[in-house]
């Protein structure tokens, strides 16, 4: 459940991130395209240089701040990477001493005619609980690897300097 809270946390903080950026890059845009168009009409006048030169300083800042976003969902995706691993290992370790007490259990069943229905319990439990973590980290995997794509159709639309 932490890490759950965690990961809204970083989404909601990432997002606010992106609709800052988004809000800023028009009037961002249209300021470098006043600039641009003022110091080539005007090459001698330095005020409309240096206006221009502070615009692109300022590009380059937010270009700077989306290229730390994406490393920061890219820091997250691993991290999250490195969580599932260690749940696929788990879910394979238990998967093996399941196995052992499926065998232990086809053993007895002869004569434990109760244990053929506490096997048929714990393969739902087990079953239930696998399909509820394979879906829980589909659906992560699906929040990252769509705001990824979100914000690289984002960034697809700044046009380069």
């Amino acid at each position: 459940m932490n890490n759950t809270v965690k990961l809204m946390n970083i989404k909601s903080q990432i997002e606010s991130r992106i609709e800052t950026l988004q809000q800023q890059s028009f009037a961002l845009l249209n300021e470098f395209q006043t600039d641009y168009v003022r110091s080539g009409k005007n090459p001698t006048n330095q005020e409309e240089k240096n206006a221009l030169n502070s615009t692109i300083h300022h590009l380059k800042t937010f270009e700077n701040t989306f290229i730390q976003i994406i490393r920061q969902i890219m820091d997250e995706i691993d991290t999250m990477n490195g969580q599932l691993i260690l749940i696929h290992k788990g879910i394979e370790k238990e998967k093996k001493t399941m196995a052992t007490y499926d065998v232990i259990n086809q053993k007895r069943e002869d004569k434990y005619n109760g244990s053929i229905e506490l096997i048929d319990n714990s393969k739902q439990t087990y079953n239930a609980s696998y399909s509820n973590n394979f879906m829980i980290f589909m659906g992560i995997l699906g929040v990252f690897i769509g705001g990824f794509f979100s914000i690289k159709e984002n960034y697809k639309t700044i046009k380069p300097l």
